[in-house]
């Protein structure tokens, strides 16, 4: 199944995290959702947290689409989302990119929101 879903909002305290290092990996699936809930969400992870990255999911306007942003500590530790996250959905069938701060794009269909979040990890745990 794509992505299942599950609420939406700007709190951070939604969706899942993971400690990777020295980075607070957030990820969270909303399912049909709208640009603004998860651009909020988002935003809240990286002001309420030092080292993060957080990775949104949904259906916007009908397309699987992803938003990743990065924290300031995050960024000096030498991820860079627009490079980092583009490659990584480059290499599933993806599209997008972005700044060191944030990327987005689209995601192939039928992508598995667990399989997306299992690269992401494995990523960050072998970024240099």
């Amino acid at each position: 199944e794509r992505f299942s879903g599950g609420g939406g909002g700007s709190n951070a305290s939604i969706g899942s995290q993971e400690k990777i290092g020295a980075v607070e990996f957030h990820f969270h699936d909303f399912g049909e959702a709208d640009q603004d809930s998860m651009a909020g969400w988002s935003d809240a992870v990286k002001s309420s947290h030092d080292a993060a990255l957080s990775l949104a999911v949904g259906i916007l306007n009908g397309k699987s689409t992803f938003m990743v942003s990065a924290s300031a500590s995050a960024i000096k530790s030498g991820f860079d989302c627009g490079k980092d996250f583009g490659a990584l959905i480059r290499e599933m069938g993806g599209r997008g990119g972005g700044k060191p701060a944030f990327a987005r794009g689209s995601l192939p269909d039928g992508l598995a929101f667990d399989e997306l979040v299992a690269r992401a990890k494995n990523m960050i745990e072998n970024h240099k």
